[in-house]
């Protein structure tokens, strides 16, 4: 201890310790908050020679955080139209229902489920599981024996969503489902009595 006091005194004499600057504190920048809002868009088109006209539904998901959901259904006609083929070259559309609904989304295990409402409307009751399904480019038609050549197609994730009550199907020519692609929007085409289409939104 004496032997320390007396090199403290040396270094007093001396001038003093050297000072030893500590390096600067930097502070982390934060990491980029990766968004956790879901947008999806599938839609359907029917073209009814009976009628003579066609129809086309959008659907609009919205799932924000995992938590608050929004589906947007819109629905145009056009008249006039006998085939798939007459719809896709429609100049133009006209609007004709617009309902919103809006819930909360539950993050299952297996699936996510959405309780959805809107004024004037039974309640939906939504299971969406995720899936893959092939799909044809923007535009085709099938037709004739509706077949399909594989290698026209691409496999494309989606999430699937359906009735609650109803059991997790991923058929793509089960208009009953809308199936919402990841990234890519997906439309469901047909004509009344004939081929069924699921392809990628124009």
């Amino acid at each position: 201890m004496w032997r320390t006091f007396a090199l403290a005194l040396a270094l007093a004499a001396c001038g003093g310790a050297t000072q030893v600057t500590p390096p600067p504190v930097v502070t982390p920048k934060p990491a980029p908050v990766r968004s956790q809002i879901q947008h999806r868009v599938y839609r359907t088109v029917v073209a009814n020679p009976r009628a003579s006209h066609a129809t086309r539904t959008t659907f609009a998901l919205t799932i924000d955080g995992g938590v608050r959901a929004t589906l947007v259904e819109h629905e145009e006609t056009v008249d006039g139209i006998t085939t798939l083929e007459a719809a896709d070259r429609a100049p133009a559309w006209t609007p004709r229902a617009t309902r919103t609904y809006r819930g909360i989304a539950h993050v299952l295990p297996d699936a996510t489920a959405l309780d959805l409402e809107s004024d004037g409307a039974q309640p939906l009751h939504v299971r969406c599981i995720a899936a893959a399904v092939d799909v044809l480019p923007a535009g085709a038609r099938r037709s004739g024996d509706c077949a399909i050549a594989p290698a026209a197609t691409s496999r494309v994730q989606v999430l699937a969503c359906g009735e609650a009550s109803q059991p997790a199907e991923t058929d793509p020519d089960d208009d009953e489902r809308l199936l919402f692609g990841d990234g890519v929007a997906l439309e469901h085409a047909t004509e009344v009595d004939g081929c069924e289409t699921l392809r990628r939104m124009q």
